[in-house]
Formats: structure tokens, sequence, C-alpha cells
């Protein structure tokens, strides 16, 4: 738990790096990989919303099997955009594993991701594999070059010399 936030926060210079999270369970966890491997990044105790609402999260037998619903059980947590988030960057990198929201990011978010996004890295669940999935990594694929080498059902795209990139 934290391996991604502490190995990215390696490659950032100057470091200005932001984790969203809405489990509580799991902040303390993230926050002792922080200081332990001195990453410094920015915790936001939120799940993704295209709107900012609030969102409902539900919560798995496991810390890290949760996922936001619309309905059922769970905790409220604040929700927050990408455009909120990335607000007054020039650029910024995206590591996108918000467990089955990936796609409703991507899509409601892409005017962001195109003129401020460097790169990508995202995870679509299995479930998630369908034809709405391939529009949005078809679109994805007109403004970023597709990094080769994915690893079962995680893309990275880069930006590149594409005609809308």
């Amino acid at each position: 738990m934290g391996f991604v936030a502490a190995y990215t926060n390696t490659y950032i210079d100057p470091p200005k790096h932001v984790v969203v999270e809405p489990n509580p369970d799991l902040h303390p966890v993230l926050e002792s990989v922080s200081e332990k491997n001195d990453c410094g990044f920015e915790l936001v105790p939120a799940a993704y919303s295209s709107d900012s609402n609030d969102v409902r999260l539900s919560l798995g037998r496991t810390p890290v099997s949760s996922q936001t619903s619309v309905r059922g059980g769970g905790i409220t947590t604040e929700g927050v955009s990408l455009q909120c988030l990335t607000d007054g960057l020039d650029e910024f990198c995206l590591i996108c594993d918000v467990e089955g929201s990936e796609r409703d990011l991507l899509a409601n978010e892409i005017e962001v991701i195109r003129r401020n996004c460097r790169a990508i890295v995202v995870e679509f669940q299995p479930e998630q594999l369908d034809d709405e999935t391939g529009k949005t990594r078809a679109s994805l694929e007109r403004s970023f070059d597709t990094v080769e080498g994915r690893e079962k059902d995680v893309y990275v795209f880069k930006k590149g010399d594409s005609p809308e990139g």
C-alpha cells in the first residue's frame, strides 16, 4: 500500500504530488509511507467525482477492495474533480486507479487531460472492457501515444507528436 505513490515521488522534481484516497482506513498507512520515504505528497481525503459532489464509498472486505457506488451501504466522502485537483498547474501526469470510475474520469475530464496532461497510467477493470471503454481508449490514442508493453488491464499513454497532442 502506497508503493506507487512513494515510487512516483522519486521521479517528480520539484515534487508536487497529490494522492487522492477516499477510504479513511488507508490514510494512516499512506501518511506513514510518505513519512518513512520522505515523499511529502499531499493526501486528499476524497473520491473522484466529475462534479465534485459527495460520493458514496462501498467498503469491501479488505481496505483495498472498496469502490465508489451510487447506491447501497458504505460511507459518504467528499468528491473532487480532476479539474479541481489540477487547477493552476501547467501540466500534470495522471496515475489512475479509481476502482471502477476510470472510464468516467477520462470521459468527463478529457479536455483537461488533453490540455495539460503529459502522461497517463490507467487501469481498466476487467468488467469495464466494453465498447464504451474502447471509445475512451480511442479518444486517448488520438491525443497521446500509447506506450507499448501494457500489463494486463493497465494502459500507459504519453504526450507525443500526435495531431491533437
